[in-house]
């Protein structure tokens, strides 16, 4: 966490308390000593941290964002790569007065200089409470009531200012004096007789088991880095040696084919989706799906790494971009193969 993002998101003016929210859960995400703020959340987890539904917290984002306080990086995080990286921009929007915000809150106990009053709302005047404390019978009256009378106490309050003391260090002493509570009547505490026993333990309703049993989605491991398949991949000999070693019934032809399909598959797929972190682990899963050619030998148009290597037999290429139907109808052209067969 950040202390300085956190310190500049407690006063930032984002004029509404559904963004304070918001801001001030994204700035608790920032790391510790970070310089560039920025940080990722997902919607339902700033629903569920500020108890706010899924529509008020994407008004409030749109509403930092509009202000300026945050702005889409364009980087994307998470378990599913489709959350939002936000930068915090702290010279964007405005700032609460400081002297305002130390006068109307503190720590409950502010330093108070000798004859002044023991309240600092703003309008209310020490002269005031000077006064106060050289003559209290003359502000003894009802309209005293925000300083923490009730109403129906102004008869008491005169009643008593008869008593008042004259110096003003007991009229301090007077008004200082915690209040105290009026007896009543005794509270009648239960023997053991009356004493009722412990209610038996509830078991959690159907919502809490499902809650609790939910799978966690966690954020991606630190310096995981995943990327697209590059544009000049070609199969590594020890993935060759390996993919021999356990299709060892597979010619290079087969194996060369394989790669094709592994790359148009790959390469073809948009966004994120088109992402690994581990490639070969992404080869072997590809190697372990290809399906098994059946007793006796089956046609080479019944997979699509036969019709691969029948075309470059043919001396035909795949297109960059060409369908897949469309390769195949070629295929089965060049071959004098009805498409049907």
């Amino acid at each position: 966490m950040s202390i300085d993002a956190s310190k500049w998101a407690r006063t930032a003016d984002v004029q509404k308390s559904s963004s304070k929210l918001v801001l001030l859960e994204l700035a608790h995400l920032v790391r510790a000593y970070a310089t560039d703020w920025t940080v990722f959340a997902s919607i339902e987890h700033l629903a569920r941290v500020t108890h706010l539904n899924r529509k008020t917290v994407i008004e409030a984002l749109a509403r930092l964002r509009e202000l300026g306080a945050i702005v889409d990086t364009g980087l994307r995080a998470g378990a599913s790569r489709s959350c939002l990286v936000y930068r915090l921009c702290p010279t964007a929007v405005p700032t609460v007065c400081a002297p305002a915000a130390d006068k109307a809150a503190g720590d409950g106990a502010p330093y108070l200089p000798p004859g002044q009053a023991d309240l600092l709302d703003e309008g209310c005047d020490p002269t005031d409470d000077q006064a106060a404390l050289e003559n209290p019978a003359d502000f003894a009256t009802p309209s005293h009531a925000a300083y923490g009378a009730v109403p129906g106490a102004a008869e008491s309050a005169v009643a008593e200012s008869a008593s008042a003391p004259s110096t003003p260090a007991q009229a301090q002493l007077a008004i200082e004096a915690p209040p105290v509570d009026t007896p009543s009547a005794p509270r009648e505490v239960p023997g053991p007789a009356q004493t009722a026993p412990p209610a038996a333990p509830t078991s959690p309703s159907p919502s809490t088991r499902r809650a609790k049993g939910t799978k966690k989605v966690s954020p991606p491991a630190a310096g995981a880095a995943a990327t697209r398949l590059p544009a000049d991949w070609a199969l590594p000999a020890p993935w060759r040696a390996w993919t021999h070693r356990e299709r060892p019934h597979w010619g290079p032809d087969r194996v060369d084919a394989m790669v094709l399909t592994f790359c148009a598959y790959w390469r073809s797929k948009p966004g994120h989706e088109g992402f690994s972190e581990d490639w070969f682990a992404s080869w072997r899963l590809w190697v372990f799906r290809e399906r098994e050619t059946r007793a006796g030998g089956a046609a080479w148009h019944s997979t699509w790494s036969g019709i691969v290597a029948k075309g470059r037999d043919l001396g035909l290429e795949q297109a960059p971009g060409e369908q897949e139907q469309a390769f195949r109808m070629r295929v089965h052209r060049a071959a004098g193969v009805p498409l049907s067969a």
